[in-house]
């Protein structure tokens, strides 16, 4: 979903008689919308233990968001892949518990 709505939002962006203002604010949520997809995404491969994949997308979403956990992920990448993996997915575990 978050996909579509970056594909949608970049389209608009290339297509439409936007004003400055408009279009920056268009450009500004698309690369936000982009970024947490791309979060998603290393997410997903970080599950698979597709570690270089996962580096892959962590590396491109923190281009824009510079989070301070993404840069934590990203380190633990280098260090230790799969000792990462399994602090995300424990984290994902009690922040999910939570929500609920």
């Amino acid at each position: 979903m978050a996909e579509a709505n970056w594909v949608i939002l970049e389209k608009a962006k290339n297509t439409l008689p936007l004003t400055a203002l408009d279009r920056e604010i268009v450009t500004t949520r698309s690369a936000e919308i982009r970024a947490r997809y791309l979060v998603e995404e290393g997410k997903v491969y970080l599950s698979k233990m597709q570690f270089a994949e996962a580096k892959k997308m962590f590396s491109q979403a923190n281009a824009y968001l510079r989070k301070p956990k993404l840069r934590v992920v990203l380190l633990g990448l280098k260090i230790a892949p799969r000792t990462t993996s399994k602090l995300v997915s424990f984290a994902r575990r009690i922040s999910s518990r939570q929500a609920a």
